[in-house]
């Protein structure tokens, strides 16, 4: 079982995720804006998630994830979130980081601005993490440009700045997703006001790549996930927010099963990210977190 890591401060189709694609030129920020707090670390129990505890997770998304408002609110529209294998080891090539920092890939949430659509839509961009310091935290900085998945599945340059994106697809999450916090059925605008993210360390999605023998036109899938930072004694979470899994792709099916394996994530999915419930100025990839709902 994982541990609860306390820590300070802080994918398409052929609407292209609602991001024209195009060239901008590169900048870089620090991670700013962001509101400081004692956060969790909210995680699937291992480091390596399985199928069931990924069916449980993703449940928990389309009940306690909506779209609407606190009163008026409906499941966000399923999809499928991927990218080709080879489209992220262009963009993990073409940025370096100084001195030690580690290359780290950060999955802005935003969502599709179309009329009728009511689903999350993502954006991309590099980020630099500093070396944790004693109690495990990394500082980082954003790198421009921003990136989103194409028509054939890619991540391709967005023709947008990063504060324009936050404006438009970020407001929109911000304002029409609203979550089941305390699982009790009562919705709230968990996102107003702040730029909810989340981030994967490059090294990690190496590793997913590496132990699923992924070819450069195999994919890797985000999925949309919701998790507690605890359970209390009457099997109910508390502090519920929206996170990602990532998975291994062949072939369109979900490299992801219950069997024993060698490796570690062997047809496993990748719960080592840096979740930001809903956001953070440091990131912390802890090895363990909290167990799946009991008796899931």
């Amino acid at each position: 079982m994982r541990l609860n890591s306390k820590r300070t401060g802080p994918l398409c189709g052929a609407l292209v995720m609602g991001i024209i694609l195009g060239s901008c030129g590169p900048r870089s920020e620090l991670g700013q804006g962001q509101a400081p707090g004692s956060l969790e670390n909210d995680k699937t129990p291992k480091r390596a998630v399985t199928a069931k505890e990924l069916s449980c997770v993703e449940g928990e998304f389309g009940t306690h994830v909506h779209w609407g408002t606190s009163s008026t609110h409906v499941p966000l529209d399923t999809q499928v979130i991927r990218f080709t294998v080879e489209s992220y080891v262009a963009l993990r090539d073409a940025r370096t980081c100084k001195g030690d920092s580690l290359l780290g890939l950060m999955v802005h949430y935003g969502a599709d601005t179309s009329a009728k659509a009511k689903r999350v839509s993502l954006a991309f961009s590099m980020v630099c993490l500093a070396q944790p310091d004693t109690i495990g935290q990394s500082g980082y900085r954003i790198h421009e440009p921003l990136y989103a998945i194409d028509a054939n599945a890619k991540l391709a340059m967005a023709n947008t700045t990063m504060g324009a994106w936050r404006s438009w697809m970020g407001k929109r999450f911000q304002d029409s997703v609203v979550v089941d916090t305390k699982d009790d059925s009562v919705f709230d605008q968990r996102y107003q006001g702040l730029d909810a993210h989340m981030i994967f360390r490059c090294s990690d999605i190496d590793t997913l790549i590496a132990h699923n023998q992924l070819a450069p036109t195999d994919h890797l899938e985000l999925v949309p996930i919701a998790e507690p930072v605890s359970w209390d004694a009457h099997n109910r979470g508390e502090d519920f927010s929206m996170h990602l899994c990532l998975v291994a792709q062949m072939a369109g099916q979900r490299l992801i099963s219950d069997s024993a394996n060698t490796k570690t994530f062997e047809k496993r999915g990748s719960d080592l990210g840096s979740a930001c419930p809903p956001t953070c100025v440091k990131a912390a990839f802890p090895d363990s977190g909290v167990a799946v709902r009991p008796g899931c």
